[in-house]
């Protein structure tokens, strides 16, 4: 009887989701149900309450994650994200590595939808090129995604950090592999990308490109007047400059949380200062654009997630599945990668998949030896192997719609690759034991 009314309420949950109810109601609405379905006790529930705003973690956390969105509306003001992707325009030559930075560089700033700002400018870079539809709509989509497995700037890893009281550098550091192999997979889609220049030639090689079939080079020297040559060599130089400084704040971000392992809280509050002080010209534009409204629903989400944990574990209701899998010889790694699979494949939001899906599985993560790492990371791309093949998934949905791709022949490129992420994952699950 109890695992069936703890099916109905998560099913509700994910129902609720998928009408795109608002996450904050569904995580609150499902620990109130906990809480009085398996409790039984109504007072609890805002005893849970208070006890959820008293704890240090929950403003930590609540911290860090409001930071982060402000970091990112910062670098969108200020245009760091474009000056990256024209630089990375001008100095790569490189058809393959074009079209996969630019979503790649757009990966960098997590935003609802974030793969249409990179989807038109990977048409215009493959529109002089025979390649399909479904083959743009992946290339766009799966690059853009590469970040989410380590960026301690997408609220998915910060809010797994968290709920696991797990050092954030450390979960970083064991996800990386994964990252990197994210970058591979993604050749898949590059293969039958042919390595030329596109039409669109860059500013530096324009006036050199249309020459005639005997050119000498040779004679280049004589042809291009040193002016010529100084401007290409200023152009080039200030490129390179845009490159840096528009990497600078996010490479700043991950040092400081990797390398020097400083919270990451103090980390975003210290490159978000300096950010205001070199662009101090953008702050009455950054606050005329302030969106109180969202800042405020990721407030409320971060609480309701952390209420919904802690209400998992008072109501009792964390044991209930485990048991019943284990007491039905349900191998305890089928467990650890089904849920958040499911949970991913049903809400396309990466930290909604994180919220429902980790408190389950909490007992399968922390064994008697502590936090088992390779089950972290097992658990984290198993829902994010839902993620990316949901159908409610907004990137895909808007991509796969901007290109015109067939639902069936993406799925076809899609399944496989994910598949081959799904591999590494259970490689590292052994490995890290």
């Amino acid at each position: 009887m109890q695992v069936i009314l703890f099916v109905l309420i998560i099913g509700i949950l994910v129902f609720l989701i998928i009408k795109k109810v608002s996450l904050q109601f569904v995580f609150i609405l499902g620990s109130f149900l906990f809480i009085i379905f398996f409790e039984k006790n109504f007072s609890l529930f805002f005893n849970l309450i208070l006890s959820t705003l008293k704890n240090s973690k929950t403003w930590q956390l609540i911290g860090a994650v409001l930071l982060m969105l402000l970091f990112n509306d910062i670098l969108r003001k200020t245009e760091r994200l474009q000056l990256l992707i024209d630089s990375i325009k001008e100095l790569v030559k490189s058809i393959k590595l074009i079209v996969a930075f630019i979503p790649a560089l757009v990966g960098f700033l997590p935003m609802l939808g974030g793969a249409m700002i990179s989807a038109p400018l990977v048409r215009e870079v493959l529109n002089d090129y025979n390649v399909t539809n479904e083959k743009k709509t992946l290339i766009n989509y799966w690059y853009r995604h590469i970040w989410e497995y380590i960026l301690p700037l997408y609220p998915g890893i910060i809010l797994a950090s968290g709920l696991l009281n797990i050092d954030l550098s450390k979960l970083i550091l064991h996800q990386a592999p994964i990252t990197l192999l994210a970058m591979a997979t993604g050749v898949l889609f590059l293969f039958d990308l042919k390595d030329k220049n596109p039409k669109k030639i860059s500013k530096y090689s324009k006036h050199i490109s249309k020459k005639p079939k005997n050119f000498d080079y040779k004679l280049k020297k004589k042809i291009l007047s040193k002016k010529l040559k100084n401007h290409y060599n200023k152009l080039k130089k200030e490129t390179i400059f845009n490159l840096l400084t528009g990497l600078l704040p996010i490479l700043a971000v991950i040092v400081g949380v990797t390398i020097f392992k400083i919270n990451i809280i103090i980390v975003l509050a210290i490159v978000i200062t300096a950010l205001l002080i070199l662009f101090k010209d953008y702050i009455p534009e950054i606050h005329r654009d302030f969106d109180y409204k969202k800042y405020l629903s990721m407030l409320v989400l971060v609480f309701g997630l952390m209420l919904f944990k802690d209400s998992f574990i008072e109501s009792g209701a964390v044991n209930i599945l485990p048991e019943y899998l284990i007491s039905n010889n349900v191998p305890n790694i089928i467990i650890i990668a089904l849920i958040p699979l499911v949970a991913g494949l049903m809400t396309g939001i990466t930290h909604a998949a994180v919220g429902i899906s980790f408190p389950v599985i909490m007992p399968f993560l922390f064994p008697e030896t502590g936090i088992n790492m390779g089950s972290v990371v097992l658990a984290f791309m198993a829902g994010f192997a839902g993620v990316l093949l949901s159908p409610v998934h907004v990137c895909l949905a808007i991509t796969k719609d901007y290109f015109n791709a067939d639902s069936k022949k993406l799925y076809k490129l899609l399944v496989p690759a994910v598949l081959i992420m799904l591999a590494g994952a259970f490689a590292l699950y052994f490995l890290y034991q």
